[in-house]
């Protein structure tokens, strides 16, 4: 960690900007936290509209049901061999929550419409983005 310090340490001095000393591996780490939860949060959605796009029941519970193994055995093993990780991953979704919340108090949706026209659309009122509402 020395050598690292004193490069940091340089870089600081030179650029008169900050300098961070981290791991790829805990990057890697956090990167794989938040696909395990993306699929998951996709594939629990997937449930709502699994009668359009004709998915099975089983199939999508299972995903659900593996994908959340998957994640909860890499807490505990990231908790057992790389602390400083869980600990950037649990820093990294107090932000995200507390972004989120501040936007709400703003009257910010935390979401636009999938078709990319910018503008927010609740489930309720899919047809403004040029969707057709199923419900």
């Amino acid at each position: 960690m020395g050598p690292k310090v004193r490069v940091a340490a340089r870089f600081a001095a030179k650029t008169r900007k900050r300098a961070a000393i981290g791991s790829l591996a805990d990057i890697a780490s956090i990167g794989s936290a938040v696909a395990l939860v993306i699929f998951t949060m996709i594939t629990a959605a997937h449930l709502r509209i699994r009668a359009e796009t004709g998915a099975s029941l089983p199939v999508l519970v299972l995903a659900i049901v593996a994908a959340g193994a998957v994640f909860v055995t890499f807490v505990f093993t990231t908790l057992i061999h790389e602390p400083a990780s869980m600990l950037g991953e649990f820093i990294l979704a107090v932000l995200v929550t507390q972004m989120d919340a501040f936007n709400r108090v703003l009257g910010r949706p935390s979401s636009t419409c999938a078709s990319g026209h910018g503008r927010w659309c609740p489930p309720s009122h899919f047809s403004c983005c040029g969707n057709s509402a199923s419900s």
